[in-house]
């Protein structure tokens, strides 16, 4: 038997709660469902009966779930980029910065885990074409973001990288493993997780004394 997508309190069927957005309030529970349940294992049907609320309801705003996970995606990439631009404006240091992406990403996944996995079923094959194409504009952009601070903070001898835009890379790769296997209500919090993270990449692997190896070089 499915379980309920979320608890509220007593309404009417077929409405949010009172003073809620009703088009923000499908989005959100939505990306619960999603995130819980899977992208196939998901209808419109079975979200209204989690939700307690009509079908009729939920296609006058959305008439696919496709079209649901199209919106919880990009919504959800616009206001990482928006929160973190705002967030590194707070540092001048270029390492700062580079800890600043990292934890803001954290704290953002913390507070929108459900997005947040509900968009990587988007990036499994999910979405349709046209949001896919903005979908991984976004991505490149948010990329930028910290690509942009490495080429920034090397040439200002902040940041020291034989190749700033693969570092930084790295970093966004590295922040970006944790909404794969991280969840809320762990021992360690995404933002503690995010600053070891940073306290690793600022300390190196290797003792200070040890050279380091350069792999076969390529054909």
């Amino acid at each position: 038997m499915d379980a309920e997508v979320t608890t509220a309190p007593r309404r009417k069927v077929g409405r949010p709660p009172t003073g809620e957005d009703p088009r923000a309030y499908i989005l959100k529970v939505s990306a619960k469902f999603f995130s819980e349940r899977g992208f196939e294992g998901s209808s419109l049907t079975k979200l209204a009966a989690g939700m307690k609320m009509s079908k009729a309801f939920i296609y006058h705003y959305f008439s696919t779930k496709e079209q649901l996970i199209d919106e919880i995606t990009l919504d959800t990439q616009i206001r990482l980029i928006d929160r973190t631009r705002r967030r590194l404006a707070e540092s001048d240091s270029y390492a700062e910065k580079v800890r600043l992406f990292m934890v803001e990403h954290a704290e953002f996944l913390d507070e929108n885990f459900h997005e947040m996995r509900a968009a990587n079923y988007s990036f499994a094959g999910n979405m349709s074409e046209q949001v896919a194409v903005k979908a991984r504009q976004n991505n490149a952009d948010y990329l930028r973001v910290i690509v942009d601070v490495f080429n920034a903070g090397t040439a200002a001898g902040e940041l020291v990288a034989d190749n700033p835009p693969l570092s930084a890379r790295a970093v966004f790769s590295l922040i970006h493993s944790l909404s794969r296997w991280y969840r809320p209500g762990s021992e360690k919090s995404a933002v503690v997780y995010a600053n070891e993270f940073f306290g690793i990449l600022a300390k190196g692997i290797l003792p200070s004394d040890t050279q380091p190896r350069n792999g076969p070089a390529a054909n």
